[in-house]
């Protein structure tokens, strides 16, 4: 399927070539996915879809346009084709606009980046069924149950194909598959309130994933240690975010670092390259060749090869993601612009350790709402989580808020647990952060 991708991308280039277009770059993805939801004792919801996609970007006398079409029939994708250079040829000039230096694409290191499983075609969307229906039952009799008010969970795979081709000399393409298990459950607590507590697990293979009775046992017991939950009082304390939680904080570092937030001076790390950012702890390094990586690929979304790169080393600013078009307006030279997968710096203690040397502290199992301004880096976020006090968890917590700036909280960071979150790109470990302002009662 992926040379008839090719074929495919390579036909559309031609054609917009023949009509004019100086730059041509096309990318051909078709995914197959599969989804099974299971609520309550009964199927609740069942997709089952493939797309197929061709997108294609046309670099015309400085000009630019990027257009898609799903419609792939040979006589209308000529038309697409024909219509979106009609298109270009009427947009306003930009220099900055052209494709990559052919330099940029070059030889693919020779390591397997195992981004597909081999047995992937002999799970059946009933084999998915079968597994939702066995995960609430788990999720259901993994512990005291008498306070359930619903449980859903659910099984996702799919399979994923790209044909990139560039006028200027590049042709790749990837294959991927995912395979994903996930319960959520919901309680009754007092005050008409209902804790939920969610777990996933899964990945490229079906070797990422844990057994049926670990991921339900783990949805209930995210639920019911949210009983009782209640604000308690507003002051600094020490805060200690499990790297399942920790995504979200790590979400707000990656939009001020992104080339188009930097030049239209939207970003409070405008001007940081090479300046301390953060805590002498933090380093993180964007890794395309990480094994099974959910972002794991040999080139980026426009050809050029990608590398290992430092994001955060030592706590300093080491790289913004600066694709051709902005690297071309800043006056620099380009990145990439597109994120893989970040690996973290690790300590040597796990989430038990932390919290046991926490004399009182919140351990931060979850971020509620919220926002976070890239432009000024000020954030504010609910969270629900545990008290600790004397380096053990008591009682539950919801209802308060961390409010700041990103420049104060990465400063803030003076631990990093040896637990890297396996189930994203982003392998974020536990944090910790030391003086942090909660507002509660």
């Amino acid at each position: 399927m992926t040379n008839h991708l090719l074929a495919m991308a390579h036909l559309a280039e031609k054609e917009a070539l023949r009509l004019g277009a100086e730059g041509v770059r096309v990318g051909v993805s078709r995914t197959q996915f599969t989804s099974i939801e299971h609520r309550d004792g009964k199927l609740d919801r069942m997709q089952d879809a493939i797309t197929v996609q061709l997108g294609v970007a046309l670099f015309i006398h400085h000009r630019f346009s990027l257009s898609n079409t799903s419609d792939l029939r040979p006589e209308a994708l000529r038309t697409f084709i024909g219509e979106s250079v009609e298109l270009a040829k009427r947009l306003a000039e930009d220099p900055h606009r052209h494709l990559p230096d052919p330099s940029r694409y070059t030889a693919f290191p020779a390591v397997d980046l195992e981004q597909t499983d081999p047995s992937f075609g002999a799970i059946t969307a009933l084999d998915l069924r079968k597994t939702a229906a066995d995960l609430e039952t788990a999720s259901r009799d993994a512990g005291p149950n008498e306070r359930i008010l619903s449980v859903t969970t659910g099984c996702d795979r799919s399979q994923s194909e790209l044909a990139l081709v560039c006028s200027n000399g590049f042709e790749g393409s990837n294959e991927t598959t995912d395979l994903w298990h996930w319960a959520s459950v919901t309680l009754q607590d007092q005050n008409d309130r209902r804790p939920e507590g969610s777990y996933e697990a899964g990945g490229r293979r079906k070797t990422s994933l844990l057994p049926i009775g670990t991921i339900g046992a783990e949805a209930l017991r995210r639920a019911r240690i949210q009983l009782g939950a209640r604000p308690i009082d507003t002051g600094v304390y020490t805060a200690i975010v499990e790297n399942q939680a920790a995504g979200r904080l790590s979400a707000m570092l990656k939009d001020p670092i992104q080339g188009s937030m930097v030049q239209q001076r939207r970003s409070y790390l405008e001007g940081k390259l090479g300046q301390k950012i953060a805590s002498d702890i933090l380093t993180i390094t964007d890794d395309p060749f990480v094994p099974q990586g959910l972002r794991s690929c040999f080139f980026d979304g426009e050809g050029m090869t990608n590398q290992r790169r430092p994001v955060i080393e030592s706590g300093v600013l080491k790289n913004y993601y600066l694709d051709t078009y902005y690297a071309s307006k800043l006056g620099m030279e380009p990145t990439t612009g597109s994120i893989t997968n970040w690996t973290w710096s690790l300590g040597p203690k796990s989430l038990d350790q932390l919290v046991a040397e926490t004399d009182r502290g919140i351990l931060v199992m979850d971020f509620l709402g919220g926002n976070s301004n890239p432009t000024t880096g000020d954030f504010s976020l609910g969270i629900q989580g545990l008290l600790i006090e004397k380096g053990r968890t008591t009682q539950p917590v919801s209802g308060m808020n961390i409010a700041g700036s990103q420049a104060d909280l990465w400063n803030k960071l003076a631990a990093l647990g040896n637990d890297p979150w396996t189930y994203a790109s982003d392998r974020r470990p536990s944090l910790r952060f030391d003086g942090i302002q909660f507002s509660g009662v």
